[in-house]
């Protein structure tokens, strides 16, 4: 939260916008998920579409918010999913088994 909070005073925007930014960069993000209470709020989360991150304001919240993946889960990093394809941090979606060709 306290990179974000710099992130967004550098460059003259709210955290809210920087996170919503931030999470569309991603490569698996197609709509991120919010709720709002007044008009303000739904204002200031649209206002995240307005601009982009640079690369390396993208690394820098990339680098706080790595998760060390632990027991269990470890275990199934890199296994081989549906279509032969690696389901693993990359995000690499298999194909779907009704997408028959």
């Amino acid at each position: 939260a306290l990179e974000v909070e710099k992130i967004a005073k550098e460059i003259g925007k709210t955290s809210t916008q920087v996170s919503i930014q931030w999470a569309l960069s991603q490569p698996c993000v197609q709509s991120p998920i919010f709720a709002v209470r007044t008009e303000e709020q739904l204002d200031d989360c649209l206002g995240s579409v307005e601009f982009q991150l640079s690369d390396e304001h993208k690394k820098r919240l990339d680098e706080v918010s790595k998760i060390e993946v632990g027991f269990p889960q470890k275990w199934g990093a890199g296994r081989v999913g549906a279509g032969g394809q690696f389901l693993d941090g990359g995000c690499k979606m298999a194909p779907s088994p009704w997408d028959f060709k």
